[in-house]
């Protein structure tokens, strides 16, 4: 789960449950703010479909832009990936259609993530009283909550751009 893609507080596991502690409190404590569950599907499945279509959107690109990467016997007909963006971006479309306020609403919270990667994960040189901070509120946050930092499995292969 890390990997250089979140921010490091989202990234600690419960040492002996083996879960992510943070994501989940957060989360739980969103969900039980909203009075209406119906909608919270709605912002999660519009969520999923975004995600989806950039997941199989970057396939295909990648598919297209570097052919011989894929070296596992597992081949996979190009028509079913893009029968699968056609259907989620028409699932997206309607969705949109449904109930507009809705749709706004998720495209707005799944852009609030931007900042935050911005400054937790891209902003590579932060100042000394922010880094400090965070590595303050780090070691805070391990022992009150009991977690610890995921560590990176070095089965991963890295594809450099």
């Amino acid at each position: 789960m890390g990997d250089a893609y979140f921010c490091w507080c989202f990234c600690v596991w419960k040492y002996k449950r083996r879960g992510p502690v943070y994501v989940t409190i957060l989360l739980s404590i969103l969900f039980q703010l909203h009075e209406d569950v119906f909608v919270l599907i709605k912002l999660t499945g519009l969520a999923f479909t975004v995600v989806s279509a950039m997941a199989v959107s970057s396939l295909l690109h990648i598919r297209r832009t570097n052919p011989g990467l894929n070296k596992s016997r597992f081949k996979l007909p190009i028509f079913l990936p893009i029968l699968y963006l056609i259907v989620n971006i028409s699932i997206g479309i309607f969705s949109i259609y449904d109930s507009p306020n809705d749709a706004l609403l998720s495209v707005g919270l799944m852009a609030l993530g931007i900042p935050i990667y911005i400054i937790g994960v891209a902003w590579k040189r932060k100042p000394a009283f922010i880094e400090s901070g965070m590595y303050r509120t780090t070691v805070w946050l391990q022992k009150v909550l009991n977690v610890v930092q995921q560590e990176t499995s070095p089965n991963c292969i890295e594809v450099s751009p």
